[in-house]
């Protein structure tokens, strides 16, 4: 999501500025798809920002989704997809690499090595000897190349002098880069689906004046998120897949050459593997955890509506009600499984939470705009 600071980080709790979305405090910019978005102003001193208290100390951004306008309706589209790719893979080391490096560890530390010809399968050692298995490059086996990423929006806006509409749907999707295996891909996306309207209607008009004008926004997000673990060194996919060893194979397979499954304990028992009982398998870890079987879903309503008095020239009085719904839910499974002497899990196991919560603003103001003389400009707001 988008992260914002004004003036510097001026806190050690959160530095995020607070956004006030068409007129309502407090709303999300993380809901908004950019193309629904017509104008953002920054209030950073501390005069510009006073109206809002204490919740403006790391500064206001005023955003203003797109408005109608007089015309005909008018359809525009603004869209992109493209392909995603790593620009530098981390250089890791393979088979015979991994071996010299752990044979000068144990003998820089006085330790005697492994004789490797007994602790790894007959032919997966032959292999590795006369170069014709590289070893497992993890952080490849999980790459997804060319993974999809797009952006659609369309939009509506016209109206007349006294009524003006704009409305808006968008659709975002990001497949994620890792996460590839060859049984079952993790299911790494990112979707995001919004839908926008907005209108002003002039009521009362006398005199050249609006005397009456009300108006409505309203913009609803609802979004989902999966992918392999993110969090720190013991919740990393992508720290588990460098870590790992390159002695490992991923997958077994058959006399064809097809995928039978991963490379788990019963597998490098009947290999006749002995080199490390606890070797990470860390992309039958996303296949099987929680790591990599999870959905999160989000949901954000922001609306608002106001009237707006203008009883003499330049003297408007507006009163506005918002409200605000937002709701999150995650759910993740992990199946039973056993890959090594410490990846292993007895029983199924399914996670689920959820929070739901809203809140209410009104807001009342009177402004009153004049000049003098035309060269000093006024503009008072209580």
């Amino acid at each position: 999501g988008f992260k914002v600071n004004i003036r510097g980080i001026g806190t050690i709790g959160d530095s995020a500025p607070l956004y006030v979305i068409d007129g309502v405090a407090g709303g999300d910019i993380n809901a908004l798809n950019p193309s629904d978005i017509e104008s953002i102003d920054v209030l950073k001193d501390a005069a510009s920002a006073a109206i809002y208290g204490a919740r403006a100390a790391n500064g206001v951004v005023l955003v203003t989704t797109r408005q109608g306008k007089e015309g005909r309706a008018v359809v525009s589209y603004d869209g992109y997809v493209g392909a995603q790719y790593v620009a530098k893979m981390p250089d890791l080391c393979n088979a015979q690499e991994y071996i010299q490096l752990m044979d000068m560890a144990y003998t820089n530390s006085g330790s005697t090595p492994y004789n490797w010809s007994e602790v790894l399968p007959a032919d997966l050692y032959a292999k590795i000897q006369s170069g014709e298995w590289k070893g497992t490059n993890w952080v490849e086996e999980m790459y997804n190349k060319g993974a999809l990423t797009q952006n659609h929006s369309v939009n509506v806006a016209g109206g007349s002098a006294d009524n003006k509409f704009s409305l808006g749907f968008s659709y975002t999707g990001q497949d994620g880069i890792l996460g590839y295996n060859k049984i079952e891909p993790v299911n790494a996306e990112y979707r995001r689906y919004t839908f926008r309207v907005n209108s002003d209607h002039v009521i009362i008009k006398r005199h050249g004046l609006d005397i009456l004008k009300v108006g409505e926004t309203l913009n609803f997000s609802f979004g989902t998120n999966s992918g392999i673990a993110e969090g720190d060194i013991y919740w990393n996919s992508v720290h588990n897949a460098i870590g790992a060893t390159p002695l490992l194979p991923v997958y077994t397979y058959d006399e064809q050459g097809n995928v039978t499954g991963f490379y788990d304990e019963d597998a490098r028992e009947a290999a006749g593997w002995k080199y490390d009982d606890n070797a990470k398998h860390p992309i039958g870890m996303d296949y099987y955890s929680s790591r990599g079987r999870n959905i999160s879903k989000t949901y954000s309503l922001q609306a608002s509506a106001y009237a707006e008095l203008q009883p003499i020239k330049n003297l408007r009085i507006k009163s506005q009600f918002g409200y605000r719904f937002s709701g999150d839910s995650y759910r993740s499974y992990t199946m039973k499984y056993r890959l090594s002497g410490g990846q292993y899990e007895d029983y199924d196991e399914m996670s689920q939470s959820m929070y739901l919560g809203h809140r209410i603003t009104w807001e009342n103001t009177a402004s009153y705009h004049f000049d003098i003389d035309d060269k000093h400009v006024f503009d008072v707001v209580a």
